[in-house]
Protein backbone atom coordinates (compact mmCIF):
# COMPACT_ATOMS: atom_id res chain seq x y z
CA UNK A 1 0.00 0.00 0.00
CA UNK A 2 1.41 3.21 -0.73
CA UNK A 3 1.82 6.26 2.57
CA UNK A 4 -1.15 8.06 2.10
CA UNK A 5 1.09 11.18 1.11
CA UNK A 6 1.53 10.09 -2.06
CA UNK A 7 -1.87 11.45 -3.30
CA UNK A 8 -0.69 14.59 -3.68
CA UNK A 9 2.53 12.96 -5.96
CA UNK A 10 0.29 11.18 -8.26
CA UNK A 11 -1.79 13.73 -8.94
CA UNK A 12 0.65 16.09 -9.66
CA UNK A 13 1.01 14.12 -12.83
CA UNK A 14 -2.58 13.79 -13.68
CA UNK A 15 -3.26 17.71 -13.46
CA UNK A 16 -1.31 18.13 -16.65
CA UNK A 17 -4.00 16.33 -18.06
CA UNK A 18 -7.39 17.39 -16.91
CA UNK A 19 -9.01 21.11 -16.49
CA UNK A 20 -8.64 23.61 -14.04
CA UNK A 21 -11.11 25.07 -11.19
CA UNK A 22 -13.96 26.51 -12.44
CA UNK A 23 -14.13 30.20 -11.56
CA UNK A 24 -17.29 31.86 -10.28
CA UNK A 25 -18.43 35.34 -11.16
CA UNK A 26 -19.94 37.77 -8.74
CA UNK A 27 -20.42 40.57 -11.19
CA UNK A 28 -23.21 43.58 -10.65
CA UNK A 29 -24.00 42.02 -7.28
CA UNK A 30 -23.47 43.78 -4.14
CA UNK A 31 -22.96 42.17 -0.80
CA UNK A 32 -24.63 43.96 2.20
CA UNK A 33 -23.27 43.55 5.87
CA UNK A 34 -26.62 43.44 8.16
CA UNK A 35 -24.92 42.40 10.93
CA UNK A 36 -21.38 43.73 13.18
CA UNK A 37 -19.40 41.83 15.25
CA UNK A 38 -17.06 42.67 18.00
CA UNK A 39 -14.63 39.98 17.20
CA UNK A 40 -12.68 37.87 20.07
CA UNK A 41 -9.87 35.27 19.31
CA UNK A 42 -8.56 32.08 21.15
CA UNK A 43 -5.72 29.91 20.20
CA UNK A 44 -4.66 26.61 20.62
CA UNK A 45 -1.24 25.18 19.90
CA UNK A 46 -1.54 25.82 16.06
CA UNK A 47 -4.70 27.60 15.43
CA UNK A 48 -5.57 31.09 16.02
CA UNK A 49 -9.82 31.57 16.07
CA UNK A 50 -11.65 34.76 15.04
CA UNK A 51 -15.34 34.22 16.33
CA UNK A 52 -18.12 37.02 17.47
CA UNK A 53 -17.82 37.80 21.18
CA UNK A 54 -20.47 35.26 23.35
CA UNK A 55 -19.40 32.10 21.06
CA UNK A 56 -16.12 31.61 22.76
CA UNK A 57 -17.50 27.93 23.15
CA UNK A 58 -18.11 27.45 19.50
CA UNK A 59 -14.62 28.34 18.72
CA UNK A 60 -13.17 25.95 21.61
CA UNK A 61 -14.89 23.17 20.07
CA UNK A 62 -13.56 24.45 16.89
CA UNK A 63 -9.82 24.62 17.93
CA UNK A 64 -10.44 20.64 20.06
CA UNK A 65 -11.74 19.28 16.68
CA UNK A 66 -9.08 20.42 14.43
CA UNK A 67 -6.07 19.85 16.95
CA UNK A 68 -7.33 15.79 16.96
CA UNK A 69 -7.57 15.79 13.37
CA UNK A 70 -4.58 17.70 13.05
CA UNK A 71 -2.08 14.82 13.21
CA UNK A 72 -4.00 12.93 10.61
CA UNK A 73 -3.36 15.64 8.49
CA UNK A 74 0.39 16.00 8.70
CA UNK A 75 1.37 12.30 8.67
CA UNK A 76 -1.24 11.97 4.96
CA UNK A 77 -0.61 15.28 3.35
CA UNK A 78 3.23 15.18 4.79
CA UNK A 79 2.82 19.15 5.35
CA UNK A 80 2.51 21.15 8.44
CA UNK A 81 0.09 23.93 8.73
CA UNK A 82 1.62 27.71 9.51
CA UNK A 83 2.09 29.31 12.60
CA UNK A 84 -1.17 30.44 14.55
CA UNK A 85 -3.38 28.77 11.42
CA UNK A 86 -6.47 31.47 11.36
CA UNK A 87 -10.26 30.34 11.82
CA UNK A 88 -12.76 32.61 11.50
CA UNK A 89 -15.83 31.50 12.59
CA UNK A 90 -19.61 32.60 11.86
CA UNK A 91 -22.55 31.97 14.29
CA UNK A 92 -25.07 31.31 11.49
CA UNK A 93 -25.15 30.64 7.69
CA UNK A 94 -26.72 34.09 7.02
CA UNK A 95 -23.49 35.73 8.96
CA UNK A 96 -21.27 34.04 7.08
CA UNK A 97 -22.47 34.66 3.89
CA UNK A 98 -21.61 39.00 4.98
CA UNK A 99 -18.32 37.87 5.19
CA UNK A 100 -15.80 40.54 3.76
CA UNK A 101 -12.92 38.17 3.67
CA UNK A 102 -13.75 37.77 0.02
CA UNK A 103 -15.77 39.70 -1.99
CA UNK A 104 -17.83 37.15 -4.43
CA UNK A 105 -21.48 36.62 -3.41
CA UNK A 106 -21.58 33.64 -0.91
CA UNK A 107 -24.80 31.13 -1.63
CA UNK A 108 -27.01 29.36 1.16
CA UNK A 109 -25.04 25.66 -0.24
CA UNK A 110 -21.83 27.21 0.45
CA UNK A 111 -20.40 25.13 3.59
CA UNK A 112 -17.21 26.89 4.22
CA UNK A 113 -14.22 28.58 2.06
CA UNK A 114 -9.99 28.85 2.21
CA UNK A 115 -9.21 32.07 0.84
CA UNK A 116 -5.48 30.00 -0.20
CA UNK A 117 -3.16 33.35 -0.87
CA UNK A 118 -3.38 33.88 2.71
CA UNK A 119 -3.99 30.50 4.15
CA UNK A 120 -7.36 31.86 5.87
CA UNK A 121 -9.71 29.16 6.93
CA UNK A 122 -14.21 30.73 6.86
CA UNK A 123 -16.86 28.45 8.42
CA UNK A 124 -20.42 28.77 9.40
CA UNK A 125 -22.15 26.92 12.41
CA UNK A 126 -25.09 25.54 11.01
CA UNK A 127 -26.12 24.12 14.53
CA UNK A 128 -25.02 20.33 13.63
CA UNK A 129 -21.82 19.72 15.46
CA UNK A 130 -20.61 17.05 12.74
CA UNK A 131 -21.34 19.08 10.04
CA UNK A 132 -19.12 21.80 12.18
CA UNK A 133 -16.41 19.01 12.02
CA UNK A 134 -16.78 18.08 8.58
CA UNK A 135 -16.53 21.67 6.75
CA UNK A 136 -13.53 22.29 9.46
CA UNK A 137 -11.22 18.95 8.73
CA UNK A 138 -11.91 19.84 4.91
CA UNK A 139 -11.06 23.65 4.50
CA UNK A 140 -8.00 23.38 6.25
CA UNK A 141 -7.09 20.20 4.33
CA UNK A 142 -7.74 22.87 1.45
CA UNK A 143 -5.12 25.16 2.78
CA UNK A 144 -2.61 22.22 3.60
CA UNK A 145 -2.76 20.70 0.12
CA UNK A 146 -2.57 24.71 -1.73
CA UNK A 147 0.33 25.39 0.53
CA UNK A 148 1.96 21.64 -0.31
CA UNK A 149 1.62 22.14 -4.38
CA UNK A 150 1.93 25.91 -4.62
CA UNK A 151 4.34 26.73 -1.32
CA UNK A 152 4.04 29.75 0.72
CA UNK A 153 5.21 33.27 0.88
CA UNK A 154 5.10 36.12 -1.63
CA UNK A 155 5.48 33.93 -4.64
CA UNK A 156 1.96 32.10 -3.91
CA UNK A 157 -0.26 33.63 -5.78
CA UNK A 158 1.99 33.97 -9.26
CA UNK A 159 2.63 30.16 -8.94
CA UNK A 160 -0.63 29.09 -8.52
CA UNK A 161 -1.77 31.64 -11.39
CA UNK A 162 1.33 30.39 -13.86
CA UNK A 163 1.77 26.68 -12.85
CA UNK A 164 -1.69 25.49 -12.96
CA UNK A 165 -4.76 25.91 -11.38
CA UNK A 166 -5.93 22.09 -9.17
CA UNK A 167 -8.75 20.70 -10.69
CA UNK A 168 -11.73 20.53 -9.04
CA UNK A 169 -12.10 16.91 -8.79
CA UNK A 170 -8.91 16.91 -7.06
CA UNK A 171 -9.15 19.58 -4.67
CA UNK A 172 -12.37 18.58 -3.24
CA UNK A 173 -11.83 15.24 -3.73
CA UNK A 174 -8.85 15.26 -1.16
CA UNK A 175 -11.21 17.36 1.42
CA UNK A 176 -13.40 14.95 1.43
CA UNK A 177 -10.90 11.90 1.82
CA UNK A 178 -9.43 13.79 4.66
CA UNK A 179 -12.71 15.05 6.78
CA UNK A 180 -15.17 12.11 6.22
CA UNK A 181 -12.95 9.98 4.49
CA UNK A 182 -15.54 7.50 2.58
CA UNK A 183 -19.36 7.31 4.55
CA UNK A 184 -23.11 5.48 3.74
CA UNK A 185 -23.61 8.82 2.06
CA UNK A 186 -21.10 8.94 0.14
CA UNK A 187 -21.25 5.36 -0.98
CA UNK A 188 -24.94 5.62 -1.93
CA UNK A 189 -24.53 8.53 -4.23
CA UNK A 190 -21.31 7.29 -6.33
CA UNK A 191 -23.42 3.58 -6.11
CA UNK A 192 -26.49 5.32 -8.09
CA UNK A 193 -23.96 7.33 -10.59
CA UNK A 194 -22.61 3.98 -11.68
CA UNK A 195 -25.83 2.57 -11.48
CA UNK A 196 -27.67 4.99 -13.59
CA UNK A 197 -24.36 6.18 -16.35
CA UNK A 198 -24.02 9.91 -14.94
CA UNK A 199 -20.23 8.86 -13.60
CA UNK A 200 -18.20 11.63 -15.58
CA UNK A 201 -14.65 11.41 -16.82
CA UNK A 202 -12.19 13.48 -14.88
CA UNK A 203 -11.59 16.46 -17.04
CA UNK A 204 -15.46 17.49 -17.45
CA UNK A 205 -16.18 16.51 -13.64
CA UNK A 206 -18.19 19.66 -11.61
CA UNK A 207 -20.96 20.30 -8.95
CA UNK A 208 -21.63 18.31 -6.34
CA UNK A 209 -20.41 14.97 -8.10
CA UNK A 210 -16.81 16.35 -7.84
CA UNK A 211 -16.63 16.19 -3.97
CA UNK A 212 -18.04 12.31 -3.63
CA UNK A 213 -16.17 10.89 -6.89
CA UNK A 214 -13.22 12.52 -6.41
CA UNK A 215 -12.94 11.49 -2.70
CA UNK A 216 -13.45 7.98 -4.47
CA UNK A 217 -10.81 8.66 -6.91
CA UNK A 218 -8.12 10.35 -4.18
CA UNK A 219 -9.14 7.07 -1.97
CA UNK A 220 -8.28 4.63 -4.79
CA UNK A 221 -4.85 6.27 -5.39
CA UNK A 222 -4.09 6.67 -1.27
CA UNK A 223 -4.85 2.92 -1.02
CA UNK A 224 -3.20 1.57 -3.79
Amino acid sequence: MKSPHRIILAALIIMGAVAGVLHAESFGRNKVQYETFDWKTVETPHFKFYYPEGFGDLALRAGEILENALPKLISDLSQRPIDEFPVIIYPTQADFQETNVIQAILGEGTGGFTESMKTRVVVPFNGSYDDFRHVLVHEVAHAMTFDKIYGRGPGKQLAASSVFNIPLWFAEGISEFESICWDVESDMFLRDAVLNGYVVPLSRLYGFLAYKQGASVVGYIATR
